[in-house]
């Protein structure tokens, strides 16, 4: 009785069906070896071991491991991550390489006739391999020539997934063949072709065939003519040298373009010979030069290219997405663009490969239109002579959401066509002027300033430091911009009507260290320059930074800090990231609170600064003006929005004067001449649907800030050859009210002879100084009514009016006869009585006396 066959093992299942499917391969690749005389040693083994043994050795030696599951899941190249607006607009698709992917439904017969006749014409009817291209490829490697070339489409979409190994070997050509047969067990052909057509590079960043056909023609697959899907397949082999916008000769004499015409012509015979097209089809397609369908290079456009290179830049650098999207640079780039289609380690191990759904914080449709808005004010000029640009940009405040960033130019590197390769309004650094008065009022409050502390606003204005403060490196500094004929104002006013000389002054009070300090607390991200011009506006910064810190004020000293990621999801629109408001008090509410109300005076009060941004609502604001008008500036703000408008030229510092901006000539352009109207526009768009609020009342403990200080009088007299007007700029520079008398005096005209009240005195801001100034004459007093006096009552009133003028005048008696009853009195004088009478004068009093005898 004989026993049944016993069961295959498990491995001997797994080898009969690996040697099914390898056989045919290996045999090709023996049969090669043994025409070429390369395999001696092999057959040599075989013939002398047993043939149990000798499989044994073929199996370890030369077919790998290889089993559907090792075939990885083709990438995913419609994983770009996407970048949209806050109100839904798609603004970019994020990969580092142009990739289009299509269904390969939706790719036309004729398209996919050309790739299968340049590089694989039985692809629907093999199994993974051609046995005779891997012949040729064979005998070739054993020659010492290539080892590429004899690929399937297939083997090549192994080939590219790293699937078989690295080196290029024999042992490698192997494993290509049994790793595309377990390839196509696992995957249908379409499948197959589709990643592959996808998935191919076809020079200049293109990846793919859809994106293949937009870059060179510009137009979509189904646009494509025969000879010109033929011309796209040439470029797979080589795509440097099958470059069809090449028209440099190379080693053989032939360009780029004419290797690709010469290809088309054998890709078109091979379209023939398998039936895709006619021999006339591929005649007359051949017939027509490539030169006259191929376009120039482009930089596709997109609805808001600068937002864009902004988001990005924020996501690869900001520690905020570290936990999202890794720590590494590459871990980024990987996590936002997407694994390169050939690296297939980084699709098993990344943990976020694109697919991301980016939302930012910019509202696209007043981003275009704020680009609109700068652009009827300050067009690009059509010679490309430079022409001044400008750049707005808007904060939420209770949030620190970027709305708008409009640069104002196109991106790009076209200069004279209006093109920048960075953002105005972020990147673009500019000194802000009279807009920085507010971070050196905010610097003085802190310190125990008042709103009502007066200060003098002459111009020119000469201010004597401890330090270096002015231009030229003295310890004296000029400024101008304040009243000719000297004055006072104070420091609330001094805002609204954003007067120099007064901000010079307390810049010099609080240092140049408290301003940065201040500045950089509100939100201002610019390092800047530690100098008492500070205050006027000294250093650089971006619209950004304006509209940051502007904003902070607005929110009685809340700080959120500006970002433009609202939210970050991956493809199953799983939240990875939602933006909150990072929020810190930099400023006690009080004291910001009272800076807002003198703010809003900028724009309320008659003849303010910013009268013409006045939209009808709660709103404050400062306008900026560089001192050589090269900047202008207005950054206003309602309780929930800030918004920075800069004007200027972009790439140099012009001044803005005798130029025509909209139709309208300026001398010389002030921020409340361009940027204010510009700022209005604007805002009562961006506003039109948002319902007005007022800015909350003012928290307890303003009135400090309100205080009229006191000060000490100087002591004028202490030069005595001080002069009225170097006298007057001594009690302006105490804060107080110079007031000046002309008295005749024997000082020589101009001393100043008196002051009241006495040096040291203690008088509140304003008060006044009266100071009587010699006119060089000497003093007179006017004669008094002496008649009907005697002589010793004359000389009684005269000494006392000596003593009260000391301006002795001496009385000269002369006796007349007259009446009785005036006998030893007065009669008359001479000068008069009312005549002005000096120490150098006499007077003749004539007596009454008896007759004689």
């Amino acid at each position: 009785m004989s026993l049944p066959n016993p069961e295959p093992s498990i491995h001997q299942v797994e080898w009969r069906e690996r040697r099914t499917r390898l056989v045919p391969a290996l045999a090709i690749l023996l049969v090669a070896g043994v025409l070429m005389g390369a395999w001696v040693g092999l057959f040599t083994f075989l013939s002398t071991n047993p043939s149990a043994k000798a499989y044994d050795w073929v199996d370890d030696t030369l077919i790998p491991e290889t089993n559907a599951a090792g075939i990885p899941e083709f990438p995913n190249l419609s994983r770009l991550s996407t970048l949209f607006s806050a109100d839904g607009v798609q603004l970019a698709e994020l990969s580092l390489r142009g990739s289009l992917p299509v269904p390969i439904e939706e790719i036309p017969e004729h398209v996919k006739g050309a790739i299968l006749a340049a590089e694989d014409g039985d692809f629907y009817a093999h199994r993974g391999a051609d046995f005779e291209s891997t012949l040729r490829a064979a005998v070739a490697t054993v020659r010492g020539t290539s080892i590429q070339g004899g690929s399937t489409i297939t083997q090549q979409v192994v080939r590219n997934l790293g699937i078989d190994g690295k080196e290029k070997t024999v042992q490698r050509k192997i494993a290509e063949i049994a790793w595309a047969a377990e390839m196509e067990r696992k995957y249908s052909k379409d499948a197959i072709l589709e990643f592959y057509l996808n998935s191919v590079y076809f020079g200049w960043n293109a990846y793919g065939i859809r994106a293949a056909g937009l870059e060179y023609y510009g137009r979509e697959l189904a646009e494509l003519s025969v000879g010109e899907a033929a011309a796209l397949a040439t470029a797979i082999r080589n795509p440097s040298l099958y470059d069809p916008r090449d028209r440099t000769p190379n080693e053989s004499g032939l360009t780029g373009q004419e290797l690709v015409e010469e290809r088309r012509v054998s890709v078109l015979d091979e379209m023939v010979e398998m039936g895709q097209i006619t021999e006339g089809e591929a005649e007359a397609a051949a017939s027509i030069p490539l030169a006259a369908s191929i376009i120039p290079h482009q930089n596709f456009p997109e609805p808001a290219e600068l937002v864009r290179i902004s988001a990005v830049g924020s996501l690869l650098n900001d520690p905020k997405f570290d936990a999202v999207l890794g720590t590494t640079p590459e871990d980024r780039l990987i996590a936002i663009f997407g694994c390169p289609a050939d690296d297939v380690e980084c699709e098993l191990t990344s943990r976020l490969k694109g697919g991301l759904v980016i939302t930012t914080t910019v509202d696209f449709h007043f981003q275009t239109r704020a680009n609109e808005i700068l652009r009827s004010w300050l067009p690009v000029s059509p010679t490309g002579a430079a022409a001044p640009t400008g750049a707005i940009t808007t904060v939420e405040n209770g949030t620190g959401a970027i709305k708008v960033m409009a640069g104002g130019l196109d991106f790009g590197e076209d200069i004279e066509a209006g093109q920048r390769d960075y953002n105005l309004a972020t990147e673009g650094q500019r000194q802000p002027g009279s807009a920085a008065k507010p971070f050196a009022l905010i610097a003085y409050l802190e310190q125990g300033g008042s709103l009502n502390s007066y200060w003098n606003i002459s111009s020119p204005l000469v201010i004597e430091c401890e330090v270096v403060c002015g231009d030229s490196g003295g310890k004296t500094w000029t400024v101008r911009g304040g009243r000719a004929g000297g004055g006072l104002r104070n420091l609330e006013a001094s805002t609204y009507f954003s007067t120099n000389p007064t901000f010079a002054q307390v810049g010099v009070e609080v240092g140049p260290e408290a301003m940065a300090d201040v500045a950089n607390r509100l939100g201002v991200a610019s390092e800047l320059p530690l100098v008492f011009s500070l205050a006027l506006g000294a250093g650089e910064v971006s619209p950004l930074d304006m509209a940051a810190a502007y904003s902070t004020i607005a929110n009685y000293g809340t700080r959120n800090e500006p970002y433009l990621i609202q939210r970050i999801t991956d493809e199953e629109g799983t939240v990875l990231y939602e933006a909150a408001p990072e929020t810190e008090q930099v400023l006690d509410e009080t004291l910001a609170a009272v800076v807002v109300n003198t703010m809003k005076k900028v724009v309320s009060v008659p003849g303010a600064t910013g009268n013409g941004a006045n939209i009808g609502r709660p709103q404050a604001g400062k306008t900026g003006t560089n001192q050589s008008f090269r900047d202008a500036w207005f950054v206003g703000y309602v309780p929930q929005y800030s918004t920075a408008v800069w004007v200027g030229y972009a790439d140099a510092q012009i001044p803005m004067t005798n130029i025509t901006i909209n139709g309208q000539t300026y001398s010389r352009v002030f921020g409340s001449s361009v940027p204010v109207p510009i700022w209005k526009e604007f805002m009562t768009e961006f506003l039109a649907d948002v319902p007005p609020e007022d800015f909350p009342p003012i928290p307890p403990g303003s009135s400090k800030f309100y205080v009229v200080p006191s000060t000490e009088v100087p002591d004028v007299l202490e030069d005595p050859l001080i002069t009225e007007k170097a006298a007057g700029q001594l009690v302006y520079f105490a804060h107080l009210r110079p007031v000046f008398e002309e008295v005749a005096s024997l000082e020589p005209m101009g001393t100043i002879v008196s002051q009241t009240p006495d040096p040291g005195a203690k008088l509140s801001h304003n008060g006044a100084v009266f100071m009587e100034v010699s006119t060089g004459e000497p003093p007179t007093f006017p004669l008094p009514d002496l008649r009907n006096l005697t002589r010793t009552e004359a000389n009684l009133v005269m000494a006392n009016l000596a003593a009260e003028t000391e301006i002795l005048v001496a009385l000269i008696p002369e006796f007349v006869v007259s009446d009785e009853e005036a006998w030893g009195k007065i009669i008359f004088t001479s000068p008069p009585p009312g005549t002005e009478v000096g120490a150098d004068d006499f007077v003749t009093i004539f007596i009454g006396r008896a007759p004689d005898g």
